[in-house]
């Protein structure tokens, strides 16, 4: 055995101690006191001291002790530890200084400081000072502008307030060092309003440009940190003093309160964390916030019977998730936002999900089919919506557009009035385009509403929204009040029979109204797509409420130039579809009752080709033998009751009885006869015997296909006339509409050229059981149809020859399919019923912006005089002046549109004795859009007449308008030709005769 030497000795073990810490008590005597110091005495260490006494910690290498119970690892281990201290964000501590405290401070400094320097075009920049002790700490700011860089000096009790006196803004709310000039902070905000708000770019030129005039700038990218902030609450600063002035001539309009020099006195201050309702915020109802939005759709001093809207969604402008998963941004909110609340989002949500049931999986194997029917509450078959939904991406709300794995927020979705005005945005979410965000901004908009308003919805997927809302119960209070629509150029991705019932030009009460103003909103701010993607949640909506704010305000000024370019296009089409309907020998009753019968026979159900059509169609028949014989035996008990003498029943009630029962009785017989004949059967042949035909089956199958390729082939031809129609010239705008309409329609080749083969092959097969004898005497070969003649539709063709399927007289080709000055004349007559509609909507519109611009300038005129604030008084000033200016352009536009609203007060006479301009420009001749104005330059010699030749027109034009009807409707337009004869649009009818002035009333 191994054994150590004995100068070697093995270690003993260590004794166990374990991984906590040993404590001991400390005595608390003094240990010694030093030499030649009698008052000083030298105590033992001491390393915590706990309620328990103070505690030592013992060397590692000590023997183990007992644990005294109240040592501090004893006591921590008695007790739970407390919670760790929330830390302190200081981006959400700063943005509640700037929220709460500074900005507010801030607007009355601000609205002096623009009214001192005459909005920024003279800006003082002397020393501002406070009265404080000279001893209270002064601060050194950097400041940059357009010269360079400077410093200053000011004190720290208001530094941001002293900085704006001076024309700059600080970057920081307590202890700025750096402060940027207001004039070019301005200049940014406005250049980021019609440019894609690239800051880092925009600083870094900056830098480079003080650097390269040789300043230094301390730091590494200080000056975009500096400068983004800067700017950020800047724009704060100004959408908060619009806010402010706002108010104060809404509070001053309206209950004659004052604004005094102290700033806030008879104004609500708000604080945007709070705010609810955009309305509120302002001191405005509902409908002051609408007329607000539109004051076409929403200013008149009537609200008027039915309002225009468009909705739509938009994939594009999308958030990426954040790296943690969670934004970290303040809650930064504008106080007029235009945004749906989460609350208001979550709300419909829950509404949805509670009425409409979970989706069940759609069944293994093969599908039971049921028959096509029109569901309670449509106009259109249910087959005819399923192919729709399965048409359009946005109809199916489990089609993933958006990743939510990468994008917190996938899109938005807008409301927006006819005139392509914002009234309200829903915040997206989800992978797809769920019907709660529209449901959410539909119910937003008839909170606002008088409860008789009736409002027509443009959606691209309209028809089935309005499916779900009647399936489901959805708005069942608001549904009666809501007519639908598909948007024009989504129209023609719909079913030929959804385009009979919601095409916007097919409906009525649309007018000229196109529903893409969703679209065009989309284009207007897709340069915003980059930085939104990158933005915080509450960034990215501000930066859209200010952007939204922005288009309303660059659109506001051309709403009498829209009014009038509609007016015009308006005349235009309906003078060529009178011109049309004046070359036709059918009047405007014989049009429609050919459109009504257009509309009910393409839009009835289809049969489907399906197991079990013969056994349906004899049960069917069956039925009605059995009813008609019940009839004959009570025809008979009656006969018998007034074959007898004394009979106790009235004569006449048997009588009048009798001659119920007998007609119907020969209403039940010809139903039996037409179904027969429609199965081909005599009346000898056994029912029974025939129900398991393979014959009677496979005839009445063929039979629906042939209906559903007639079906699918009448659509085209309808969808294409668009397309065949020859133009001389042709407008951009309509050679894209037209290819859109070609892409679109040939969607459904695929399924004509499916049921033209099945159809054929069905032919052949009964052509066999014909010639096997396993068909009835008699049965005639149904006629093929050949691959040349699939689209032409003529009259005699084989599509319409239903010989050995159907043996029932149809009547002919309707005239609405067969004649074609009957197509033509219905075309040109929804043409000009829906300009007759435009036409008095546009006059309407013209007087809703006249009845908005005269209360509008009263409020800014009694707020003017009222005022005791100078500075808010220089704001109202500047927005009267902007105003009657505005008013001006406006009554221009509408001198040719509506002579009534024409003649009445605009407002001018309001501000005019306040120095605001109210003279008329000039009148400009101005061409329609899409005309050639240059002329050709060698005919230059006949300029002369050319403009006398405008000027005439001009006139006429003037005299296209009357004083209101007699009964009260409203002004309406002296274009309607009389008995006698009349003008249309300034210029005499090609032809005077009788015939052609009559049909153009």
């Amino acid at each position: 055995m191994f054994r150590l030497p004995s100068s070697i000795r093995r270690k003993k073990a260590r004794p166990e101690t374990g991984s906590r810490p040993r404590w001991s008590a400390a005595t608390s005597s003094p240990i010694r006191k030093p030499y030649g110091s009698s008052r000083i005495s030298i105590f033992p260490p001491v390393d915590v001291r706990t309620p328990s006494g103070p505690f030592v910690q013992l060397d590692g290498s000590s023997p183990s002790r007992p644990v005294n119970a109240h040592s501090p690892t004893r006591i921590a281990s008695l007790h739970p530890p407390s919670p760790p201290r929330s830390q302190r964000d200081p981006r959400r501590a700063q943005w509640q200084r700037w929220t709460r405290e500074i900005i507010p401070s801030l607007v009355p400094v601000f609205l002096e400081v623009l009214r001192s320097s005459d909005d920024l075009r003279n800006v003082s920049r002397d020393p501002s000072t406070c009265g404080c002790m000279p001893t209270v700490r002064k601060l050194t700011i950097v400041l940059v502008s357009w010269e360079g860089l400077s410093s200053t000096t000011v004190c720290s009790c208001k530094p941001v307030a002293l900085l704006l006196r001076m024309g700059y803004l600080a970057s920081a709310p307590l202890r700025p060092t750096y402060a940027f000039d207001i004039q070019m902070l301005d200049f940014v905000r406005l250049l980021h309003l019609r440019s894609p708000p690239n800051k880092s770019a925009w600083t870094s030129t900056l830098e480079a440009f003080l650097l390269a005039r040789g300043y230094t700038i301390n730091g590494a990218d200080v000056i975009r940190r500096k400068f983004t902030a800067a700017l950020k609450w800047y724009t704060l600063l100004h959408v908060e003093s619009d806010v402010y002035v706002r108010k104060a001539i809404v509070r001053l309009s309206s209950s004659g309160g004052t604004v005094s020099e102290e700033g806030r006195d008879g104004v609500d201050s708000g604080d945007w964390e709070d705010v609810e309702d955009v309305e509120e915020g302002l001191g405005e109802d509902g409908m002051a916030y609408l007329a607000r939005c539109c004051p076409c759709c929403f200013g008149g001093d009537t609200f008027s019977p039915d309002v225009v809207v468009c909705l739509d969604a938009c994939f594009t402008q999308k958030r990426r998730t954040p790296v943690r998963g969670v934004s970290t941004d303040p809650p930064l909110r504008h106080p007029r936002s235009v945004v749906l609340t989460e609350e208001e989002v979550l709300k419909a949500e829950e509404e949805v999900e509670r009425r409409r049931p979970s989706r069940q999986p759609p069944p293994i194997g093969n599908p039971t089919t049921t028959a096509d029917k029109v569901e309670r509450g449509m106009k259109v078959p249910a087959s005819v919506l399923d192919a729709c939904n399965d048409s359009f991406k946005a109809a199916d709300e489990k089609r993933t557009k958006a990743s939510t794995k990468y994008f917190a927020d996938t899109g938005l979705m807008a409301l927006l009035c006819r005139h392509d005005r914002v009234l309200w945005i829903a915040n997206m979410k989800t992978a797809g385009e769920r019907q709660y965000f529209a449901i959410a901004l539909i119910k937003k908009l008839f909170e606002h509403l008088p409860k008789s308003t009736t409002v027509g919805i443009m959606y691209d997927i309209g028809c089935q929204l309005e499916r779900s809302c009647n399936k489901w119960g959805l708005m069942p209070t608001l549904l009666p009040r809501i007519a639908w629509a598909v948007s024009i150029f989504h129209a023609y991705g719909h079913q030929w029979p959804c385009q009979l019932v919601y095409h916007p030009r097919k409906r009525k009460g649309f007018g000229l109204s196109d529903g893409e103003g969703c679209e065009r909103f989309w284009s207007a701010i897709e340069f915003m797509i980059p930085t939104q993607r990158v933005s915080g949640y509450h960034q990215r909506i501000f930066n859209l409420d200010v952007q939204v704010a922005f288009l309303r305000d660059q659109s506001l000024l051309q709403l009498g130039s829209w009014v009038r370019r509609k007016s015009e296009k308006c005349s235009e089409k309906r003078s060529e579809a009178i011109e049309v309907l004046g070359e036709l020998t059918f009047d405007s009753e014989e049009l429609e009752h050919e459109w009504e019968l257009q509309v009910s026979s393409q839009t009835r159900p289809l049969t489907r080709a399906t197991n079990g059509l013969a056994k349906k169609s004899i049960k069917a028949i069956l039925t009605l033998m059995e009813f008609s014989s019940n009839l004959a035996k009570d025809i008979q008990k009656i006969d018998k009751k007034i074959a007898r003498p004394h009979t106790t029943d009235h004569l006449e009630d048997l009588v009048e009885m009798r001659l119920q029962l007998g007609a119907r009785k020969e209403e039940v017989d010809g139903q039996i006869d037409t179904k027969r004949k429609a199965l081909g059967l005599r009346e000898q042949e056994d029912l029974q015997g025939l129900v398991k035909n393979k014959y009677m089956e496979l005839r009445l199958k063929t039979l629906a296909v042939k209906e559903r390729l007639r079906a699918k082939l009448q659509g085209r031809k309808f969808e294409l006339e668009r397309v065949d129609r020859a133009y001389q010239q042709v407008s951009a705008n309509e050679k894209n509409l037209r290819t859109h309409i070609e892409t679109q329609v040939g969607r459904h080749q695929g399924t004509i050229t499916t049921l033209f083969k099945r159809y054929n092959e069905m032919c052949a097969d009964l052509e066999k059981l014909i010639r096997n004898g396993k068909a009835p005497a008699g049965s005639l070969v149904p006629r093929p149809i050949p691959q040349d003649k699939l689209y032409s539709l003529d009259v005699d063709g084989p599509i319409w020859d239903d010989t050995g399927l159907n043996d029932v007289d149809g009547g002919g080709t309707p005239q609405w399919l067969g004649n074609d000055d009957v197509r033509v004349g219905i075309l040109s007559w929804l043409e000009a019923e829906r300009c007759g509609e435009e036409r008095r909507r546009l006059e309407r519109e013209s007087l809703n912006l006249q009845s908005w611009a005269l209360r509008e300038s009263g409020n800014l005129v009694n707020a003017f005089e009222r005022c005791d604030n100078e500075s808010v008084k220089f704001q109202i000033a500047r927005i009267m002046k902007d105003f009657g200016a505005m008013t001006t352009v406006w009554k221009s536009d509408i001198r040719f549109v509506s002579r009534v609203a024409y003649m009445k007060s605009w407002g001018g006479d309001l501000l005019a004795p306040h120095g605001t301009r109210t003279t008329a420009p000039p009148l400009v001749l101005r061409t329609p859009e899409g005309s050639d104005s240059e002329g050709d330059p060698s005919g230059s010699e006949n300029s002369e007449l050319e403009a006398d030749d405008r000027v005439m027109q001009a006139l006429e034009a003037m005299q296209l308008l009357v004083e209101e009807d007699s009964e009260g409707d409203g002004p309406v337009f002296a274009s309607t030709l009389s008995e006698e004869g009349g003008r249309l649009g300034g210029q005499e009818p090609r032809d005077g005769s009788p015939r052609k002035r009559r049909r153009a009333l």
